[in-house]
């Protein structure tokens, strides 16, 4: 999962934070033959029929997809970390050909575009405080403090 994540700030109500993330980590959608062919067309449109997502063209690169923003913050006082995530896809495919026993095999590299996903981690409240997405895990670990009340959260072993 490509993720961005901005760095962590102290901020109270009324702040405005305006988010330098980091960028993902950037690499564009694309498709890789196993044979010394040309790639047959419809490979992307048949993975997005069959998966029921809308994806990325070949060539995209996820970077176009960061979202720059700007919000006031309305809460209390918090230790914010702005993150933002797509779903990556990464599929090997066989393609038989209708001429003889001949198939064709590679990997399809590109993401859900309807999947992006971003929002703001407190690392002062516990992960149950904060928004229910797989990056808030992330954030507390990668930006928030050691003994934060979210790292401390994410790091505790469930019964």
């Amino acid at each position: 999962m490509p993720i961005v994540l901005d760095r962590v700030r102290t901020v109270s109500r009324g702040q405005e934070i305006a988010v330098d993330g980091q960028l993902y980590s950037p690499w564009s959608a694309g498709i890789k033959i196993d044979q010394d062919v040309k790639p047959p067309p419809g490979v992307l449109a048949e993975l997005s029929r069959e998966l029921g997502k809308p994806l990325a063209e070949f060539g995209r690169n996820t970077g176009s997809d960061v979202i720059k923003m700007t919000t006031e913050f309305q809460g209390d006082e918090a230790q914010a970390v702005y993150f933002q995530a797509v779903e990556r896809i990464d599929a090997k495919f066989t393609l038989k050909c209708s001429e003889g026993d001949r198939s064709i095999t590679g990997n399809v590299s590109t993401w859900d575009v309807s999947s992006n996903s971003f929002g703001t981690a407190d690392c002062l409240k516990p992960l149950a405080a904060n928004p229910e997405n797989p990056v808030v895990r992330v954030a507390a670990i990668e930006r928030c403090p050691k003994g934060s009340a979210l790292a401390q959260s994410v790091h505790e072993v469930k019964p």
